[in-house]
């Protein structure tokens, strides 16, 4: 049920084939290509939304990296799009580039907090963590059962709650994308 999100609720959608955990997993479907990036926000309705002073985690997993990109947006307006519209903060999983990003977003104006290479494994199960420190320090974690894959860290108060959400952006054709178990932890 995608009742709490607004935006792309038309393209991603459950699925309870491979869930990570539970019995449903988010997926923005293969065959998308030329749709672009896309987002799916929840600002009102889920149990639990990170805050500033909380740490949280996502898993993720794509069926082939190659030149696809997945975000995790929090602190988020409800337009929030990344490189597009909107507000909040968003970590990117550049599969492309091999590199981790911490962004922020202001009314669509995109200021890169951070970035570091991350050697990520095609087909592995990513889990992403993030420490969103009360001092506007923020940094993400992405491990995969290798170990760790990269860490990026970078400093902005402009944000210290808003809504939640995902997205991804389909350069190659057939990928479909997967985000899971998303928590407070």
């Amino acid at each position: 049920d995608l009742s709490e999100y607004v935006r792309s609720t038309n393209i991603f959608t459950t699925t309870t084939t491979d869930p990570i955990g539970g019995d449903f997993s988010l997926i923005y479907p293969a065959n998308n290509s030329g749709v672009g990036r896309i987002s799916i926000i929840s600002t009102t309705g889920l149990q639990n939304y990170p805050a500033s002073g909380d740490s949280f985690e996502v898993q993720t997993r794509a069926s082939s990296y190659g030149d696809n990109q997945q975000y995790i947006c929090f602190a988020a307006t409800s337009d929030l799009n990344p490189f597009e519209s909107g507000s909040g903060y968003v970590v990117i999983l550049e599969y492309n580039q091999s590199d981790l990003v911490l962004q922020e977003m202001d009314n669509g104006s995109q200021t890169e907090l951070g970035r570091s290479n991350a050697s990520y494994t095609n087909g592995n199960l990513n889990t992403t963590t993030v420490t969103w420190n009360t001092d506007g320090t923020i940094t993400a974690e992405v491990s995969d059962p290798t170990g760790t894959v990269g860490t990026v860290s970078g400093s902005d108060s402009d944000y210290t709650s808003g809504g939640f959400g995902f997205s991804g952006t389909q350069f190659g054709t057939n990928v479909a994308m997967y985000y899971d178990n998303a928590k407070l932890i």
